[in-house]
């Protein structure tokens, strides 16, 4: 099931000025004719890291995601793919570092408990502006965070 929400803050939740968005978008920059590479990070990739992201994901291993053995038999990881292992709540990036923080059915796995900590850390490392998407398949486990 897929449910699709507009924006809505979550400063009961976690104590900070955070807005995130449930659904996909696209934002066009008609702006200059520079383009700055935008660093963006997917957390909790699992077996379907995304090309030109920083993925990151505490379960798996670089190694095992291109090994394409057993449970990671669907893995897409290439050898050049960025990936990183690591906690979401313990992200090994500097303040303000990605303009963009992507987190696809991941956010219902965490421990209700653990949910500020994650947005905190994904906000502290989202630049200033930048978006911070979340989206999940499975609202029911949501909600009950």
């Amino acid at each position: 099931m897929t449910i699709s929400l507009p924006l809505m803050d979550l400063t009961i939740l976690c104590f900070l000025p955070i807005r995130l968005q449930f659904v996909q978008s696209v934002k066009l920059n008609a702006g200059s004719m520079k383009t700055k590479k935008k660093i963006k990070i997917n957390i909790g990739c699992g077996v379907v890291p995304v090309r030109g992201w920083v993925n990151v994901d505490k379960e798996f291993t670089k190694k095992q995601l291109l090994s394409r053995k057993g449970p990671f038999a669907n893995s897409t990881m290439e050898e050049d793919m960025e990936y990183v292992q690591a906690d979401a709540a313990n992200l090994p990036f500097k303040d303000n570092y990605a303009d963009l923080i992507e987190s696809s059915d991941m956010i219902e796995h965490i421990p209700f408990k653990q949910v500020p900590f994650v947005l905190k850390e994904m906000y502290r490392v989202l630049k200033k502006g930048g978006e911070l998407k979340i989206q999940t398949t499975n609202f029911d486990e949501l909600a009950k965070l």
